[in-house]
């Protein structure tokens, strides 16, 4: 293989997971992901969802996509407002200092509010409960 078809492919390859990463993700709840930056994504959802789907599909992103383990935390960047159906996520800390989720509901509502990646998947399970 010449160098210049050794440089063709491996500018073909970045091109092709750069393409992968900027495209949607599907979450298992069916909500819909978008990465915003290198290190952060929107969670959009649909009316009648909860706080533990939002943080579902952020967890499942952060696994599937960005390859983080159980034990890497996931921030709000952006957090829940009235009549606005998306939520920011980061993968680093905000300016905000991170704080734990320890109520479930509020938390989608506080920027910095963080739970690991394999607590918040966890949280996929109760979704396939409350369907019956």
């Amino acid at each position: 293989m010449t160098k210049l078809t050794r440089a063709a492919a491996t500018i073909c390859m970045g091109l092709f997971a750069t393409s992968i990463a900027a495209q949607d993700y599907k979450a298992p709840n069916g909500m819909r992901v978008t990465a915003t930056g290198p290190h952060s994504f929107e969670v959009s959802g649909m009316a009648e969802l909860w706080a533990r789907d939002y943080w579902c599909a952020a967890a499942s992103y952060a696994s599937r996509v960005l390859g983080l383990p159980g034990n890497a935390p996931i921030y709000v960047s952006d957090p829940y407002e009235r009549g606005d159906r998306s939520i920011g996520f980061s993968t680093v800390p905000g300016d905000v200092a991170p704080s734990s989720a320890w109520i479930l509901g509020e938390s989608v509502r506080r920027e910095g509010a963080t739970h690991r990646v394999g607590h918040a998947i966890s949280f996929c399970a109760d979704r396939n409960l409350r369907r019956g």
